[in-house]
């Protein structure tokens, strides 16, 4: 398997670069640390392409047609109208018959600007690895729990709860499943792939692609958000207000099917980037 991803100085479309390096969607997923559902979903609404290993879509209709040759090398949207408009965003917009805050929200997101047209980041959330506390432990302390409650000032009865709990080990924390969707899911020495449950249940990633379609179709703002978190717990959820705990809980992830809480703050979430 690749250590890494190949680099490609010029654009491509996702699906031709997949080809060319012989790379799976798995790992390209694994390398890029995005989510493997939600980047399966994002391709099938979306022709995606690639640059330094970063995915775009196209968001303009500016040219009839939209052809990259073999050798589509892209600037910055920015770079692009500070050389042509003078910077002038204004101008660039009437030029195209856009709307200026589009093009001002497009350049701040480091759009590009190849083949006459707009390519936006995807928006796919972020995934992090997730082992068992026991193979952390193994790994990173030698198989010595007693060391590990000491690196991290845990009573060792603490850390044999936890292991005898099939805890689990993600970004420098220890999680607990809080759930019981998934009863074959067990967390062990093989990376399993976690999301935050934000993103999960307001990315609509419960929902098959046509339920999720319809929602995005007929609904938004507040308006999706209250219908996505009412037909997860239509799924899931027995007691209303179970949810809304897991949402606000800082650090909670979805992980193969189920739910899991963070137990420590030996790393806070929030001092970790999370820049996919």
């Amino acid at each position: 398997m690749l250590t890494e991803l190949p680099a490609v100085p010029v654009l491509m479309e996702f699906t031709d670069y997949l080809k060319k390096h012989r790379v799976s969607i798995e790992h390209f997923a694994i390398m890029t640390k995005l989510y493997l559902p939600a980047l399966q979903r994002t391709m099938h609404f979306n022709r995606l392409y690639v640059f330094d290993s970063r995915l775009y879509y196209k968001a303009t209709q500016y040219s009839p047609s939209f052809k990259l040759g073999k050798k589509a090398v892209p600037v910055t949207l920015h770079e692009h109208i500070q050389t042509n408009y003078g910077g002038d965003l204004v101008d660039f917009a009437n030029k195209h018959g856009d709307n200026p805050i589009f093009v001002e929200t497009s350049v701040s997101l480091a759009a590009l600007w190849v083949a006459r047209e707009v390519l936006l980041p995807c928006r796919v959330p972020s995934a992090y690895p997730i082992v068992s506390i026991q193979s952390h432990i193994e790994s990173a302390f030698s198989d010595n729990a007693t060391e590990f409650g000491r690196r991290y000032k845990k009573p060792q009865q603490q850390v044999h709860r936890w292991k005898s709990k099939n805890a689990a080990w993600c970004l420098g924390n220890v999680y607990l499943r809080r759930t019981e969707f998934n009863p074959e899911l067990h967390i062990g020495k093989t990376p399993r792939q976690a999301v935050l449950f934000h993103d999960y249940l307001y990315g609509g990633l419960f929902l098959s692609e046509d339920e999720w379609f319809d929602v995005i179709k007929n609904n938004t703002g507040k308006t999706r958000s209250r219908l996505l978190k009412r037909m997860f717990k239509e799924k899931y959820i027995r007691y209303s207000n179970q949810i809304d705990r897991y949402i606000n809980y800082p650090g909670t992830m979805w992980v193969d099917g189920d739910i899991y809480k963070k137990q420590t703050d030996f790393t806070p979430f929030s001092s970790i980037s999370t820049d996919a």
